[in-house]
């Protein structure tokens, strides 16, 4: 999809012989693509239509996330690892990070405070080569998503029994909401109120500052 021409445009092939475990959009336009088998980084500049590919040294893409300076945050859940790479140096930088499960959701805040979910239900902030757990659910985190100010919020299935979805800060600072149906996706406007798609056709509105 080509947002400023208003058109879709053809599809194309990525030709890579290992499956694509996560994709992000550079602030550039370009997409980066993650695979699950392989440790290579591959970038497809859709203006040229050009695919280029980077060694890893060993990495294995789980989950990629891009910050605002356009540097690309990843996890290795393979390798128990999370990283950086800097398109614009090429440099690399990875920390140890153990955790429980896989990475569902990675987010980064604007404090560039890397925010990482599991499929165990932890939520971890990582910043300045070390995590903290800040949050333990009782379900995988679905999803993050900035607020209006750059705040990173989880979106995650309430506890067994209970119907709906819950969202709240990952940081613990803010009590959850809930809505009383699924949720595929949270966003936030510039004014702060929270949509949340339900996969039956509709969405759901907060009211004011996502409550």
């Amino acid at each position: 999809m080509n947002a400023a021409r208003e058109q879709v445009e053809g599809g194309f092939a990525t030709n890579v012989l290992s499956p694509i475990s996560a994709v992000a959009v550079g602030i550039d336009g370009r997409l980066w693509i993650g695979l699950r088998n392989a440790s290579y980084l591959f970038v497809f500049d859709p203006r040229t239509h050009r695919m280029d590919s980077l060694d890893l040294a060993g990495t294995r893409v789980s989950a990629l996330t891009v910050d605002p300076q356009g540097r690309l945050f990843y996890a290795d859940d393979a390798r128990g690892t999370v990283g950086t790479f800097d398109p614009r140096t090429l440099r690399l930088n990875e920390v140890p990070f153990a955790r429980n499960g896989v990475t569902t959701a990675m987010l980064v805040d604007a404090t560039s405070t890397l925010w990482i979910g599991t499929s165990t239900g932890e939520i971890y902030s990582v910043r300045g080569g070390s995590a903290k757990l800040t949050l333990r659910l009782q379900r995988p985190v679905s999803s993050f998503a900035p607020d209006q100010g750059g705040k990173a919020w989880y979106l995650a299935p309430l506890p067994s029994g209970l119907a709906g979805y819950a969202y709240a800060p990952a940081d613990n600072s803010q009590a959850p909401r809930s809505v009383t149906g699924p949720a595929q996706s949270l966003n936030f406007s510039p004014i702060g109120r929270a949509f949340l798609a339900d996969p039956r056709g509709g969405f759901y509105m907060s009211v004011e500052g996502g409550r």
